[in-house]
């Protein structure tokens, strides 16, 4: 399994990533991401407070997970519950990839979805 710009390509199928959460397009997109960042940037601040002074992430170990790329391939019971760990901690992109969609019998195990993702069928 390879994946290329949001992509899985697996032998000859192509299967897009489930959530893809990146800062892309046109400059003037940019320019509001950019803006937005600073917010996020300045209330990060105090969200991660208690990590920063935490000896073992301390604020450069909290920089680095801010600055970090992480992809989890599976997003069931697992990959739901570490997706959501890794953005609570802080982590700065998370590609999520699964070839399944959610359905209403998952949604005990997937804690990231709710009934109506299994109604529009993501």
């Amino acid at each position: 399994m390879l994946i290329i710009d949001g992509t899985i390509r697996q032998g000859t199928d192509q299967v897009p990533c489930l959530l893809n959460i990146a800062e892309e397009g046109s400059a003037a997109r940019k320019k509001e991401n950019s803006a937005a960042r600073r917010k996020e940037e300045n209330m990060a601040v105090g969200r991660y407070h208690r990590q920063e002074i935490f000896y073992p992430i301390g604020p450069e170990g909290q920089k680095k997970l801010q600055q970090s790329r992480v992809c989890i391939i599976g997003i069931g019971a697992l990959g739901t519950s570490i997706a959501n760990n890794l953005a609570r901690a802080g982590v700065g992109y998370l590609r999520l990839v699964d070839r399944d969609i959610v359905e209403l019998t998952n949604l005990q195990r997937q804690v990231l979805f709710t009934e109506k993702d299994a109604e529009e069928m993501i």
